[in-house]
C-alpha cells in the first residue's frame, strides 16, 4: 500500500465516523440537511475546551486536506502551533512506513512522546476550532482528523498502568477475541488523563443518536486507546484495530445501532423467525485455484436481543468480531490486510420501521449513497428478492461491495457489505456470492 492511501485511509476513518451520523441526523429531521464541518472536542464527551481560533493559511489547509502525507505541515503552521503539526506529521510517518499489517509499533512509541508533549492536546484543539471555523480554508474531514488527534494527545500524555494495559489487551490486542469495547471497565483503572473520556464514551455507547461532534471525540478516543496500548504498552496491533473499532462505531451511531434502539420491533414474530439454511457451494466455486480459502455456514442473530436471524456464508476460521456489525476478519498472522473483511447485519438507515425501501436508501441521506460517495459503481439486482448488489472500485486495485435485501413490510433491510484490499481482490465474486447466499429469516429468499 502507498503511503498517500494509507494516510489517506486515517482521514477516512475518522470521516466515516462523522459523516455516518451527520448523514442519518439529516434524514431523521435533526437539522436542514446540510452537512456542515464539525465542531471540535466538547464538554459532551471529555471535558476538553472547545479551543481558540487562529488564522489558517490557504498552504496550511492544502497540506492538511491533501490525501498525500503532510511531510511539511509544521513549515506552514501558525505561529506558536510548529510542534502540534509536527506531531501530526510524525504520525504520517509511521503510516508511510506501515505495511498492509497497519502501523510499525516501534514507530508509535516516537508518536507518543511528540504528541504526548505539553500543550499539544490544547493546541490541536485550537487548529480544529479554527478548521471548523465558518469560511474556513479547510475541510470538514480536516477538521474532524484535527479534532480527533486534540483527545488522542491527552491519551498520550499518561505512562503505562500494568492493570490497565491487560483490560486494553483484552480490547485491541490479539487476546482480544472479538470482545465488545468496554469503556466503563476501562476508566476504573485508567490513569487520570483517560478517565473523562472513557466514561464519556461509555455514556455515547448507551445512546441510541449520539451526536457528529460527540462520535468525532470518540473517533479520537479509540484512536487514543490504541497509541497508548501499542506504544506504551506493547500491544501489538492496537493502534490499528482500534482505529477500527472507531470508525464501527461512527457507523453504528449513525444507523442506530449503538445500543439496538428502542424503536427496534425485535419483538415481532418477522424478527424471530428462523432463516431458512444457507448454502456455501457457490462460494466456495468461485474461489481462485489453488487458494486456501474455504466457506461454511452458520445462523446468528444479528441483534443482541437475539433477534433478526439469519444463516451466513462466511470464510471458515476467519476471527469475529461483534462489536457492531458481526464481522468476519482475517486470523491473526495470517498476513492479510486488517481492512480486508466480511460484514453482516440488520439495517434500518435511522429509521427502523417499515418502509418504502429502495428510495430511502438511494436518497440523499441513504445508505447507499453514502456507499458509493463519488466513486463509479458497478449495480445489479440481488437474486431471490428485492434488493441490490454494489460494486465499487478503487484506482489502488482495492474493492468494496454491498448486497442488500430488503422487504418493504419489514423493519429491516439485510446488509453485507465486502471489503478486500489489492491483494485479495481476487474474491470478491467469492465473497458477493457468500452474501447473496446467506439468508435472512425475515426477508422471504427464493
Amino acid at each position: 500500500m502507498q503511503s498517500t492511501e494509507s494516510f489517506s485511509k486515517v482521514r477516512s476513518i475518522v470521516g466515516l465516523a462523522v459523516l455516518s451520523v451527520l448523514l442519518i441526523a439529516a434524514g431523521c429531521g435533526d437539522s436542514d440537511g446540510t452537512i456542515e464541518a464539525s465542531s471540535p472536542p466538547t464538554s459532551e464527551v471529555d471535558g476538553s475546551r472547545p479551543g481558540a481560533q487562529v488564522e489558517l493559511s490557504d498552504e496550511f489547509c492544502a497540506v492538511l486536506d491533501s490525501p498525500d502525507a503532510p511531510t511539511n505541515l509544521a513549515d506552514l503552521a501558525p505561529e506558536g502551533y510548529e510542534d502540534a503539526s509536527a506531531a501530526l506529521v510524525l504520525l504520517a510517518q509511521v503510516f508511510d512506513d506501515s505495511t498492509s499489517q497497519g502501523p510499525a509499533g516501534p514507530r508509535l512509541a516516537k508518536v507518543a512522546d511528540a504528541l504526548g508533549a505539553e500543550g499539544i492536546d490544547t493546541d490541536l484543539a485550537d487548529l480544529a476550532a479554527s478548521a471548523a471555523a465558518p469560511g474556513s480554508c479547510a475541510s470538514a474531514d480536516s477538521a474532524a482528523l484535527l479534532g480527533s488527534f486534540s483527545v488522542v494527545a491527552r491519551f498520550a500524555q499518561a505512562d503505562a498502568l500494568d492493570d490497565y494495559c491487560a483490560l486494553l489487551d483484552g480490547g485491541f490486542g490479539a487476546a482480544s477475541d472479538g470482545q465488545e469495547p468496554d469503556p466503563a471497565a476501562w476508566a476504573a483503572a485508567a490513569p487520570p488523563e483517560h478517565r473523562d473520556a472513557l466514561e464519556g464514551l461509555d455514556e455515547l455507547m448507551a445512546q441510541d443518536q449520539p451526536g457528529a461532534d460527540a462520535v468525532a471525540t470518540a473517533s479520537g478516543t479509540f484512536f487514543g486507546l490504541g497509541l497508548y496500548a501499542e506504544a506504551r504498552c506493547g500491544i501489538d496491533g492496537a493502534f490499528s484495530n482500534a482505529a477500527v473499532a472507531g470508525a464501527m462505531f461512527g457507523v453504528a451511531a449513525g444507523s442506530g445501532g449503538v445500543s439496538g434502539g428502542s424503536d427496534d420491533p425485535s419483538s415481532d414474530a418477522s424478527a424471530s423467525a428462523e432463516p431458512s439454511a444457507a448454502d456455501a457451494s457457490a462460494a466456495q466455486a468461485l474461489v481462485p485455484a489453488g487458494d486456501d480459502l474455504a466457506f461454511v455456514t452458520e445462523v446468528v442473530a444479528l441483534q443482541d436481543d437475539d433477534s433478526f436471524r439469519a444463516s451466513l456464508v462466511v470464510p471458515d476460521g476467519w476471527d469475529v468480531d461483534t462489536g457492531f456489525d458481526r464481522t468476519y476478519e482475517p486470523p491473526t498472522g495470517s498476513g492479510l490486510s486488517i481492512f480486508t473483511e466480511l460484514a453482516f447485519s440488520a439495517g434500518c438507515d435511522g429509521m427502523c420501521e417499515a418502509t418504502t425501501w429502495e428510495p430511502r436508501l438511494r436518497g440523499p441521506d441513504g445508505y447507499l449513497t453514502a456507499f458509493v460517495g463519488d466513486a463509479t459503481a458497478d449495480e445489479r439486482p440481488v437474486t431471490g428478492s428485492d434488493g441490490t448488489v454494489v460494486v465499487v472500485r478503487d484506482d489502488d486495485g482495492s474493492v468494496k461491495a454491498a448486497v442488500l435485501r430488503w422487504d418493504d413490510a419489514q423493519p429491516r433491510y439485510f446488509q453485507c457489505t465486502v471489503s478486500l484490499e489489492t491483494d485479495q481482490a481476487a474474491w470478491l465474486d467469492a465473497f458477493v456470492a457468500a452474501c447473496e447466499s446467506s439468508r435472512p429469516g425475515w426477508i422471504t429468499v427464493t
